[in-house]
């Protein structure tokens, strides 16, 4: 009897004799349940872009592992379809399948599968500073740019995917990575985490604008892999744009955990405190202050010496003093800032710590205006192997929330060449992640 496709509306507990195509948008890692029990969850889209979770329990996960690969179609029947539980819904009558060794799966043999319906919420490179060290949902943004950002693959990603893009790094592939962390180690760094997919050459509309792009900036991308600018701070966490900087008055009203873009002059607090290990300075906007440590390239930009010329100074007792802080209390600087954390009581809440800081033109960016009936609001937030220098990689970064929730009762605005950042572009570095010992030993050299 001939069956037609069914979609996933169509599809609920008891349906019989069931068929349907299915498009993999996201396959976890193996994870082990609060019992011990191991399970494996994917996300799994139908011809009409209709979203639903679908689960892989214990030995199946074996069983199917050279299946439901992110991106690719299957046919399938025969899963186990219930009801999602309540606690887990995001709609009405939410269904999750169940696939077993009883499921029938196969692929479907086609050149290249069909691009993914627009549910996926890209962010450009200029923008992931506001979701540095921060869970909350990243948004989109579209201008062009050619910024460079690191981006670490940690236990099975780094020996699973890693090694599918040492192989393919050559052909400078695509990489969409979903669910993804940012980080403030080594200024700003993309990390995976456990609920993290990664699409290597995946099917979006935006990878044809994004090739055209890299075809056309060759010269661009080769630049970056000479300069290594994945080793660059000041190129993973440049100057921002304007919009991004806060008053000093909003960021010290803001939540602790979070870092945020201050700007002001600088003023040296302490002439008898080692220079060459630590600068402590009293930054100044127009509406308040606070105290700043800064340390290493941070604080040198600052000095009319080197740090080596500058204890050798201080050593022999010959510190031109009043140059020093002549020099410093000329500067302007703009830095991302989090506020310094203590388990001591009488810790002054105004100090804090500089993630990276730029020593800038003072009429280059202006100091945002205060209103004081209005506060700014704080931003929405949204390696294997052998290092490979002389290669490189397109990355898109990407939140599946909250469109996952919505993609089965609302379409998100389509992606258009115009809404593609080009700062997607990324020069990777793929090599073993530092031990916490090496990260300490060499945070000690740079002090």
């Amino acid at each position: 009897m001939d069956r037609s496709f069914l979609t996933f509306n169509n599809l609920k507990p008891g349906t019989k004799n069931w068929i349907a195509i299915i498009q993999v948008a996201e396959k976890l890692k193996r994870q082990t349940s609060k019992a011990g029990n191991p399970y494996q969850k994917m996300l799994l889209l139908d011809t009409e872009g209709n979203s639903l979770n679908a689960l892989i329990y214990g030995s199946d996960i074996n069983f199917f592992k050279r299946f439901f690969i992110p991106g690719k179609r299957y046919i399938i029947s025969n899963a186990r379809i219930q009801y999602t539980d309540e606690r887990y819904c995001t709609k009405e009558n939410e269904c999750t399948w169940i696939i077993d060794n009883s499921s029938v799966v196969q692929a479907v043999d086609e050149p290249e599968p069909p691009a993914f319906p627009p549910i996926f919420t890209f962010t450009s490179f200029n923008k992931l500073h506001r979701h540095i060290d921060d869970n909350t949902e990243i948004t989109n943004k579209t201008t062009y740019s050619s910024m460079p950002v690191a981006l670490t693959l940690w236990g099975d990603y780094e020996a699973e995917e890693g090694q599918i893009l040492a192989d393919k790094i050559h052909t400078q592939p695509i990489l969409a990575a979903i669910k993804i962390k940012v980080t403030s180690y080594h200024a700003m760094n993309m990390s995976t985490k456990f609920t993290t997919t990664l699409l290597i050459n995946p099917p979006l509309e935006e990878s044809v604008p994004l090739n055209q792009w890299a075809a056309k900036n060759q010269a661009i991308i080769a630049n970056l892999k000479t300069q290594r600018a994945f080793l660059d701070r000041a190129k993973l966490l440049p100057i921002p744009d304007a919009e991004d900087i806060t008053t000093i008055k909003d960021f010290l009203s803001f939540p602790q955990q979070k870092a945020y873009w201050v700007q002001g002059r600088t003023t040296l607090l302490d002439k008898s405190q080692k220079l060459w290990c630590k600068l402590t300075i009293q930054l100044t906007d127009n509406s308040g202050t606070l105290t700043l440590d800064l340390y290493a390239q941070d604080a040198e930009q600052l000095l009319p010496f080197s740090i080596t010329d500058l204890q050798k100074e201080q050593n022999q007792n010959t510190m031109l003093c009043d140059i020093i802080e002549e020099s410093i209390n000329k500067t302007t600087i703009v830095c991302f800032l989090k506020k310094a954390t203590t388990n001591y009581t009488t810790f002054n809440n105004d100090r804090c710590t500089a993630i990276i800081a730029h020593k800038i033109d003072p009429t280059r960016i202006a100091v945002p205006p205060i209103n004081e009936n209005q506060p700014m609001v704080p931003h929405e937030s949204t390696k294997a192997g052998e290092e490979i220098a002389q290669t490189s990689t397109k990355l898109l970064t990407v939140d599946l929330s909250p469109a996952i929730a919505q993609a089965s009762t609302q379409v998100p605005p389509k992606a258009t060449s115009e809404a593609l950042h080009s700062n997607l572009l990324d020069s990777l570095k793929i090599a073993k992640s530092p031990t916490k010992k090496q990260r300490v030993t060499s945070s000690k050299k740079q002090d």
